[in-house]
């Protein structure tokens, strides 16, 4: 299999984030695309109680582990497959499953801080802002496909 594109799809809380990840994976073949969502790497806070947790704010970069992301990333660049976390909402924890993920030629990553926790660095060796832009929102790099999606307004 050749290296995949990684598409990252980055934008603020109710942005429309999910759906534009969905369409793109919508767009392909099923056996072509693989999603992954930055919201399945928050960290299991076990050591806090639920109200505690509940308290937490989700969307500072501690409250991910975006290291373990990464790791998943390179892992599906070099073929391998990943077990993805699962987040429980409800209980503010991950769950004790999680989600396998197969390599693909295309992979699409979702989430609001991909793109300021260099994400796309950490994977392909280049930040967004050293790319050759298309567009204020396109990114085009051979390792990288990034699309930036924000709430405009």
């Amino acid at each position: 299999m050749t290296r995949p594109y990684l598409v990252g799809v980055a934008g603020g809380t109710g942005s429309g984030k999910s759906t534009v990840a969905r369409r793109i994976a919508e767009a392909a073949p099923v056996e072509l695309v693989r999603t992954i969502e930055h919201d399945s790497y928050y960290r299991d806070r076990h050591e806090l109680s639920f109200e505690e947790r509940c308290a937490l704010n989700f969307d500072h970069p501690e409250a991910l582990e975006t290291a373990l992301m990464v790791e998943h990333l390179r892992a599906l660049k070099t073929g391998q497959a990943v077990d993805v976390p699962a987040y429980d909402y409800q209980t503010h924890r991950r769950a004790p499953t999680t989600r396998r993920v197969e390599p693909a030629p295309v992979i699409v990553v979702e989430g609001i801080l991909l793109f300021e926790q260099d994400v796309a660095y950490d994977v392909a060796g280049k930040r967004p802002s050293e790319s050759r832009k298309l567009t204020g929102d396109t990114v085009v790099e051979p390792e990288v496909l990034a699309v930036w999606h924000r709430l405009v307004g």
